[in-house]
């Protein structure tokens, strides 16, 4: 939230031409030493998640509602305590007997770029370097966002008018390359 209330005010910085209302460079102020203070990363912020959890437990172990929990989490952490709506949800799944403070996994889609699928969609792409990727999707089962994943940056290919070929090229290719254009250059003249 702080790094977002940075960067929205940066932006607001930048639309109106450096010109910073009061308000705007107060919290900007206030941001950047927040900011400084705590050396946001994500290993840390993962700690702080996990120790208000955990004192939040303990808050329902040991018997406080929730407007008291929150009161103990702000003169714990301050300015990086959950929001109410947060201490609310974890204060409710403890007092309803959770004991694990760890996130639970995300529903989602299924990874589909797995290393049977790269190996499937390479074999496909050499055997027939003239294909679309809505034939490489259709035959590995893979979506077309999917496949084109797979095929430029797992594998690495540029699709050419005509086949798939290297996104890379070598010193041989370049040189291949030029050596047909010096051909046809003099072909014209």
């Amino acid at each position: 939230m702080i790094l977002f209330m940075l960067w929205v005010h940066e932006v607001h910085m930048v639309v109106s031409a450096h010109k910073v209302c009061r308000d705007c460079a107060k919290q900007i102020s206030v941001c950047r030493s927040i900011s400084k203070s705590l050396a946001f990363d994500q290993s840390k912020m993962q700690q702080i998640k996990l120790q208000q959890r955990s004192d939040i437990r303990f808050c329902v172990r040991s018997g406080l509602d929730q407007k008291q929990t929150i009161a103990r989490l702000q003169a714990i952490y301050g300015q990086v305590t959950f929001s109410q709506p947060t201490v609310h949800r974890w204060w409710t799944r403890f007092h309803a007997g959770e004991a694990d403070i760890q996130d639970q996994p995300c529903p989602g889609a299924v990874l589909k770029r797995t290393a049977d699928k790269v190996a499937e969609v390479k074999n496909f792409v050499e055997n027939d370097q003239r294909t679309s990727l809505r034939e490489v999707a259709h035959f590995c089962d893979v979506s077309k966002s999917t496949a084109h994943t797979i095929v430029r940056k797992d594998l690495g290919k540029k699709k050419h008018p005509a086949k798939w070929v290297p996104h890379n090229l070598t010193q041989l290719n370049k040189d291949t390359h030029v050596q047909k254009a010096t051909q046809a250059l003099q072909l014209f003249r």
